[in-house]
């Protein structure tokens, strides 16, 4: 009788994990594009005031380079990441590219592991403007790594998703880890794994980036919208290459009206496929 019953929960365990196996969706991802920036904290932008003790007055970031991260888990310590000597000064990274959801489920990204703040949006592709997911937080004293440094939401498998992450380091101690939780999938916190994070969307996806100065199309609500725009030259252009819009050092977000269809959109050196609905 025992044996029985050992039996049919082997069974019973056995069909589970067939079941899930067959739900999980695996990617096979490059991992996300990442912008470093040294000399502060918020990119291009001067540093705040409350460093000017440190720093001079007027200190700013200067873009180092861009790369290909499989992952983001990095520790620094009291290092960082341009094989500079200099141990403690500030600099900030962001992150782009898009998260394959491997299976329907609710989902937590966790930040609790990050010093010293950070910035996260995940968005549906057919909305790029207001995120599904979103947190945001910053500690200048020794309140890093804090529990509540993550954002939740319910995800489509087999789905991609937008996603931006951003970094911020003042001084000393330095690191940087993303992590999630799938309620259907995890036994415990993982670091997102490369094969669910891509630098761009695979072929044939409707909606695709635009890699320069962090500028973004989609074809909804009628429209060509391009957002985060820094002074770049757009072009809309029908299949036939007709031009449809044309113009010059566009800054800020645009959207030009248009019948369904599709159009190639060249955004600064870079055309992409955009499908109207």
């Amino acid at each position: 009788m025992k044996k029985f019953y050992l039996l049919a929960a082997c069974a019973l365990v056995g069909a589970t994990a067939g079941m899930q196996a067959q739900d999980y969706t695996p990617g096979e991802g490059d991992g996300l594009t990442g912008s470093y920036w040294k000399g502060a904290t918020n990119f291009d932008q001067d540093e705040s005031e409350i460093y000017w003790s440190k720093r001079p007055q007027g200190t700013h970031a200067t873009w180092q380079f861009d790369r290909v991260d499989p992952v983001i888990d990095f520790e620094w310590g009291n290092g960082n990441p341009f094989d500079d000597t200099e141990e403690d000064f500030p600099y900030c990274i962001e992150w782009n590219g898009y998260v394959l959801a491997p299976v329907d489920s609710y989902y937590t990204f966790d930040f609790t592991y990050w010093d010293n703040g950070f910035y996260f949006d995940l968005f549906d592709l057919d909305d790029l403007e207001n995120p599904i997911a979103h947190n945001e937080a910053w500690s200048t004293d020794f309140y890093w790594d804090r529990p509540e440094w993550t954002a939740d939401c319910e995800l489509e498998g087999g789905k991609f998703y937008k996603i931006v992450v951003r970094y911020y380091e003042d001084d000393f101690g330095a690191h940087a880890r993303m992590r999630w939780f799938i309620d259907e999938a995890s036994v415990a916190l993982e670091v997102v794994p490369q094969s669910q994070l891509y630098t761009k969307l695979p072929e044939g996806s409707s909606v695709e980036d635009i890699e320069t100065a962090k500028a973004y199309v989609n074809g909804i609500n009628g429209c060509v919208n391009v957002y985060g725009l820094e002074g770049q030259d757009v072009a809309v252009y029908s299949l036939t290459g007709q031009t449809v819009y044309q113009n010059a050092g566009v800054t800020g977000d645009l959207n030009v009206e248009l019948p369904g269809g599709v159009y190639m959109v060249k955004v600064a050196n870079e055309t992409h496929k955009v499908i109207v609905r």
